[in-house]
């Protein structure tokens, strides 16, 4: 257990030299465990408001909830869908060039056969996915799949878990509904999402190629 020496004045006031010991000797463990450790040389610059805004962060990800969206989230969905397509471009050359969509999130929402959600901490929406359901081919061993898609997470909360959490929500669901197989689809050159998915569970399945006339 660690403890430290704040005080009353953690964000607003000095910190008594006793508690700065404190902090510098249990602090970048605490970092470590988390994850998220800062560069060393910022806690001897006498610039504590990265360790504070870290620090935060750090003991914040434990209240990462995940629900159902709503069409009231709409306007930050809508804001996402847009982060995943200017992510993507660089891996498709075949997006049309200017505002483009991808998703009906509004009928994803209120669709029976698809559950939408959003992870959420201090009642900000920081990421969000799909799943939804759909027809196997008829030679396969499954009848249907849950398909995951919209999967997105802000960049400041990327790397922390997020992603692990709104899968493991969406495979419940997925389970809720009888289901025992879950696909996504995932550009070949993204290395970065395909090691995302990995550490969920995800395997490499099928590589779709394509060729242009």
């Amino acid at each position: 257990m660690l403890v430290f020496g704040f005080g009353n004045g953690f964000a607003n006031e000095p910190f008594a030299w006793v508690d700065f010991i404190i902090l510098l000797n249990n602090i970048p463990l605490y970092f470590k465990l988390c994850g998220c450790l800062p560069a060393r040389d910022k806690f001897f610059n006498g610039n504590l408001s990265i360790l504070q805004q870290q620090f935060v962060k750090c003991i914040s990800m434990d209240k990462i909830i995940v629900r159902a969206a709503t069409s009231d989230d709409l306007e930050t969905l809508l804001q996402f869908e847009q982060g995943i397509i200017e992510a993507e471009r660089p891996f498709d050359s075949t997006l049309k060039v200017g505002t483009i969509s991808y998703y009906d999130l509004n009928a994803l929402i209120k669709s029976s056969e698809a559950e939408v959600v959003v992870a959420i901490i201090d009642q900000e929406i920081i990421g969000s996915g799909y799943a939804l359901i759909k027809n196997a081919e008829p030679y396969l061993r499954h009848d249907q799949y849950a398909f995951l898609g919209f999967m997105y997470v802000k960049p400041a909360y990327r790397g922390k878990g997020v992603n692990q959490k709104i899968v493991e929500a969406l495979k419940q669901w997925a389970i809720s509904r009888k289901l025992t197989e879950i696909r996504l689809d995932v550009y070949a050159g993204n290395e970065i999402a395909k090691k995302a998915y990995e550490k969920t569970g995800f395997t490499a399945h099928m590589l779709e190629m394509r060729m242009g006339l």
